[in-house]
């Protein structure tokens, strides 16, 4: 009833701004779309990646694992969800960042051996970026990991060939370097 005592000229001056708001919360809402877009995009290129991806919590639980992840270790993403990474580590092994390790910490990689569901065990590369908020405090840590057993029996075999061609170079006798040979690949097996 207010507004019918009011001239054309008040309404007018008062859609105004109405109409401002309005375009704001566009603009706004059409960020935001292209931000779920972008998210979604980025969640599927870490869901399509061949090395394993996890978020944890600075108390170690699992936000976050992409699909190799889950599968390097023999687990479903879904049984991964809410677990604690240490699910990942031979028992007695892990140990949790603190907090205070935390902020001092940009980038960690090392070599570990990580445990699958079913108990066994191989070697795998990790590396561990701290992510922070805008005041700089930690808040999550994200952990990449590759497994390592076909890249190191790779170079074994590798090794293994150069030896052999070293000793096949340097042969005197065809039983001395089937013998050199022999001991080579049995140090494969």
């Amino acid at each position: 009833m207010e507004d019918l005592s009011k001239s054309k000229e008040q309404l007018i001056s008062e859609l105004h701004p109405l109409r401002v708001r309005v375009a704001e919360a566009e603009v706004l809402e059409l960020e935001l779309k292209r931000t779920y877009e972008k998210l979604a995009a980025l969640e599927q290129m870490v869901n399509s990646l061949p090395m394993g991806v996890t978020i944890s919590d600075l108390e170690g639980r699992i936000l976050y694992s992409n699909p190799s992840e889950a599968q390097m270790h023999g687990y479903t993403v879904e049984e991964l969800l809410g677990q604690e990474v240490k699910i990942f580590a031979p028992q007695g092994r892990w140990s949790p960042i603190d907090p205070e390790q935390a902020k001092k910490i940009k980038r960690l990689t090392r070599e570990a051996i990580n445990v699958r569901k079913d108990g066994t065990t191989f070697e795998a590369l990790l590396t561990s970026d701290v992510v922070k908020n805008k005041r700089g405090e930690a808040v999550a840590i994200i952990t990449t990991s590759e497994e390592l057993t076909a890249k190191k029996q790779a170079q074994a075999f590798m090794a293994a060939l150069y030896k052999i061609s070293d000793k096949a170079a340097a042969a005197v006798d065809l039983n001395n370097l089937c013998a050199d040979v022999h001991n080579i690949v049995g140090g494969l097996i």
